[in-house]
């Protein structure tokens, strides 16, 4: 909800708000129990900042899907 109030009042000043989950990445955090690669987490990260902000503002992005709030 936090994120969505920020996309609908930081929009008319040009701000881009989006939230990317990366997945279930074996890190130092979870004891390296995850079933991704970081490496893999990190390519829908990149692939939100790269992208235009009719892509991702208001949006929640994953590996596979694009779901607004």
């Amino acid at each position: 909800m936090l994120m969505a109030c920020y996309a609908a009042n930081l929009d008319k000043e040009g701000f881009v708000v989006g939230a990317c989950d990366p997945g279930f990445c074996a890190t130092n955090l979870n004891g390296n129990s995850g079933f991704k690669d970081p490496r893999d987490g990190a390519k829908v990260i990149v692939r939100m900042v790269e992208a235009p902000k009719e892509d991702v503002h208001g949006a929640m992005i994953d590996e596979t899907s694009k779901e607004p709030w």
